[in-house]
């Protein structure tokens, strides 16, 4: 704090002289008394309402991470190294007190500290049961470099719900595709669809034939049909087709 402050001088008045001059030449040429008067009594008001002590130094023991001490004027750190009693640069990281290192990057340590302990501090937080679309979780964009963001509850709905609408329409020949889990799939004309020897644990979905859509089914072994060879499915009619868990089992329900 500089050694100028508090301004103690006394009022400041106008002289005759003084008067005269502000009258012949303006106001704006020289301050009067009690414009000085205002600024000393501005920076008298801020030195009151400034702190007279900040933290200088702040100690990391990379032994303890958790646990940091900051030094001040007043409480000047216990160290060998003199230069670093009153250095301004803030954190400082070491094995012990007598060899502290400047720490020019401290984010990198910072992070690992809280990484240490997020999972005891996720443990130990309240639960909460009801969630609302503001509610946020975090996640590792493995887009972005794994940066740290974050998913709103009412976008994680919204995308879910967008997944499990989502429509495909075929025509043709295909063959049973993992993108259609869980999707509604749209015959528009004549189709034949393969079951191909592999699917997904617990894969499904529906179906439905428009007017003049039939679809002939097959079937690639290890698969089989659960209720026996399916007749075409007919044009407007709605259907289920899904895998028994992780089996070869397949059914269709029309």
């Amino acid at each position: 704090m500089s050694s100028n402050l508090p301004v103690n001088w006394l009022d400041k008045v106008n002289s005759p002289e003084l008067l005269a001059f502000l009258q012949q030449y303006g106001e704006e040429t020289y301050l009067s008394a009690e414009e000085i008067n205002q600024i000393r009594d501005a920076l008298n008001e801020l030195f009151d309402n400034t702190p007279s002590n900040y933290s200088q130094i702040v100690y990391v023991n990379a032994n303890t991470p958790a646990a940091a001490t900051i030094f001040d004027i007043e409480n000047p750190p216990v160290t060998n190294h003199d230069e670093l009693k009153n250095d301004v640069r803030n954190l400082y990281v070491g094995a012990n007190g007598s060899n502290w290192t400047y720490k020019t990057s401290p984010a990198g340590y910072s992070s690992e500290n809280v990484v240490s302990n997020l999972g005891s501090q996720i443990a130990a937080a309240p639960e909460k049961t009801t969630i609302v679309d503001n509610d946020k979780i975090g996640i590792s964009d493995s887009q972005d470099s794994n940066k740290t963001k974050f998913w709103k509850w009412s976008t994680i709905k919204a995308y879910i719900l967008d997944y499990f609408r989502s429509q495909i329409e075929i025509s043709g020949a295909v063959t049973i595709q993992p993108s259609w889990h869980g999707k509604l799939i749209i015959a528009t004309a004549p189709s034949t669809i393969t079951v191909p020897a592999t699917l997904s644990a617990n894969h499904a979905w529906e179906g439905y034939t428009m007017t003049g859509a039939t679809v002939a089914w097959a079937i690639t072994t290890p698969k089989s049909w659960e209720n026996g060879t399916p007749t075409a499915t007919p044009e407007k009619t709605t259907f289920a087709f899904f895998q028994r868990g992780s089996t070869n089992s397949v059914i269709l329900l029309q």
